[in-house]
């Protein structure tokens, strides 16, 4: 982590590097389906793309893996909101 001035820094601390490694997202680059991977009890997860609109909002319970599948080639963001916080990963649809 690189300190910028006092209170800012840049950069993954160890325990943030850790907390995304909870999320899997695979295949990525995706041919328009692809899983997410879920160790936590029960997440939210939210899909935007790259404008920022909300395309899937869902709830899991339990460990688990979900299927999604989106029609439009792009770049979108996994957000799963989970007891660790929230944990956002990209994934790349063509």
């Amino acid at each position: 982590i690189a300190k910028l001035n006092p209170g800012i820094s840049v950069g993954m601390d160890t325990k943030q590097e850790e907390n995304t490694n909870i999320v899997t997202v695979y295949p990525n680059p995706a041919n328009s389906e692809f899983t997410v991977g879920i160790p936590a009890t029960s997440t939210d997860i939210r899909i935007y793309n790259s404008l920022g609109q909300n395309i899937v909002q869902t709830k899991i319970a339990g460990e688990t893996k979900e299927r999604f599948s989106l029609t439009e080639s792009g770049i979108y963001f996994v957000c799963a909101t989970t007891a660790k916080g929230i944990i956002t990963k990209k994934v790349v649809v063509y």
